[in-house]
């Protein structure tokens, strides 16, 4: 038994037929119709023109030979009658005939005359040698039974030798010959016409039914491309829209798929944060207030037991312990609105003026840390986004810790401005610039700080640069796009409602 595997398709076909096939399938529907009309058309307009052609040739053989039969049987019927009892032909009537051939107008046409008996005898002919001769009789049947018929260059017959030397075009007809007053056949009478001029007819005829035929199949080929180019345009347009649409879905697509990466990446970030502000906050009150409380609850025993002896008679309690207990205490509580207020900002309420917001935190970082900040407030909208203004007031407030934490020396610049449907919040300071990545604590915390800002900003669509300036220095630089709130002005020309606008009214 014998395996085998089928080969695949493409190999089946072909390359070539392949690409045809492909090149077909890009080209438009007008283009994809026209090819298929005009071959559709082109096989109709072919076999219709051959049958017509075929038609004409017919009709004009039969009717020239039906003519011509007509023509010979009136002028020849009466001079063969004797054939009708089987006789030959008598020499008057033999002179009769040999009259009629050579006739001018007859000559003109014909170029040789035979009489057939039924027999297949040949009772008289034009041609020298052939009287009195039998052939067979397959030509001449049907007009034994009383047909007209016609044959059109065919000379392959022994008694066509002569005809064959002529060297043109020859129509050969034979047609029934009667006895007077009856039907019954007594001879057929075959004559050989010069087929030039017909044979010219013929072709004329044909080459005007092809002309005929093909100028009407090429207006119905244009009519229907016609009618179909209209619709052909109205498709290819819409599956122009449709293609256009389809690569906008997919962009669509891949930009809702990257845009739930990051989603993801920044929820798994924001967890990430969250676990880490959890640490930090934790580790900052163990290590600041817990311990300061720890120490009073220690001072606070010690108070008690002097206390106990005091109203025992003894010493009363020393002035220097409960004022330590007072300090602890105090230090405590500071430290604790430390932390609070790193959590949230008290002052960033809806409604808020931003360059009020932003000069509240820079006012009450340098209350605390008893320095002097530069503040620039710029043309800015006076009413921003309840979620604009929260994110800049918490991306100053971290900036601005960040710089007391790691340049507590620094110059420290808070620039608030708004351009072009942008706001943008700088803090810039002239310290020692960004610490190198290196596993501290130290270092978490201060990206830490820089990956929450970062999302903030992003999630507003905005963004989020730290660098290192050339000068020296680091510099916080945030970037949101907001819509500005604007009023007119007394001139009539409409500006930016700002916090000095507000002071000036």
């Amino acid at each position: 038994m014998v395996h085998g595997t089928a080969r695949p398709k493409s190999e089946r076909t072909g390359p070539w037929l392949e690409h045809a096939l492909r090149t077909l399938r890009n080209l438009s529907l007008l283009h994809q119709f026209a090819l298929a009309a005009a071959l559709v058309l082109g096989i109709t307009m072919v076999v219709l023109g051959s049958w017509v052609s075929h038609r004409i040739e017919a009709g004009v053989l039969k009717r020239t030979a039906e003519v011509g039969a007509l023509y010979m049987g009136s002028t020849l019927e009466p001079l063969v009658q004797e054939l009708a009892h089987g006789r030959a032909l008598s020499p008057p009537m033999r002179a009769a005939i040999e009259g009629v051939t050579q006739s001018y107008a007859l000559r003109r046409h014909v170029l040789s005359i035979k009489i057939w008996k039924p027999d297949g005898t040949i009772a008289f002919s034009s041609i020298e040698g052939l009287e009195g001769r039998r052939f067979e009789t397959r030509e001449i049947q049907p007009a034994l039974a009383g047909q007209v018929v016609g044959f059109l260059g065919e000379l392959e017959e022994d008694e066509n030798a002569y005809e064959r030397t002529l060297g043109v075009p020859i129509y050969e007809i034979y047609g029934p010959i009667y006895e007077k007053g009856t039907k019954t056949v007594i001879a057929v009478g075959e004559f050989y016409e010069d087929a030039t001029r017909l044979k010219a007819e013929i072709a004329d005829a044909v080459s005007d039914s092809w002309v005929v035929i093909g100028g009407a199949s090429f207006c119905m080929l244009l009519a229907l491309c016609g009618i179909v180019s209209r619709g052909s345009r109205t498709i290819e347009l819409q599956r122009r829209d449709l293609r256009r649409k389809y690569r906008q879905q997919m962009r669509l697509h891949a930009s809702n798929e990257r845009l739930q990466a990051r989603i993801r990446d920044a929820l798994r970030q924001a967890s990430r944060i969250d676990q880490r502000l959890q640490k930090r906050v934790g580790a900052e009150l163990h290590d600041g207030p817990v311990q300061l409380l720890a120490y009073v609850l220690l001072r606070m025993d010690v108070l008690e037991a002097e206390v106990r002896r005091a109203t025992q008679g003894g010493a009363p309690p020393d002035a220097e312990s409960i004022q330590k207990m007072r300090r602890a205490c105090s230090d405590a509580l500071n430290e604790i609105r430390a932390i609070s207020t790193g959590l949230f900002v008290a002052f960033a309420e809806p409604g808020n003026d931003l360059a009020v917001v932003i000069g509240r935190v820079v006012t009450a970082h340098g209350m605390r840390f008893d320095r002097e900040i530069r503040y620039v407030v710029e043309a800015v909208p006076a009413d921003p986004p309840d979620d604009v203004l929260d994110c800049l007031a918490r991306v100053a407030q971290e900036a601005l810790t960040n710089a007391e934490k790691y340049a507590p020396n620094a110059k420290v610049t808070v620039t608030l401005a708004f351009a072009t449907g942008r706001l943008r919040l700088e803090i810039a300071d002239d310290g020692p610039g960004l610490p190198p990545r290196q596993s501290s604590a130290r270092d978490e915390r201060v990206h830490l700080g820089i990956a929450g800002m970062t999302y903030r900003a992003e999630a507003l669509g905005g963004t989020l640069r730290v660098s290192n300036q050339p000068q020296g220095g680091t510099c916080v630089e945030c970037i949101l796009p907001v819509d500005a709130t604007y009023s007119e002005d007394s001139s009539g020309n409409d500006v930016p409602q700002t916090l000095l606008d507000k002071k000036a009214k």
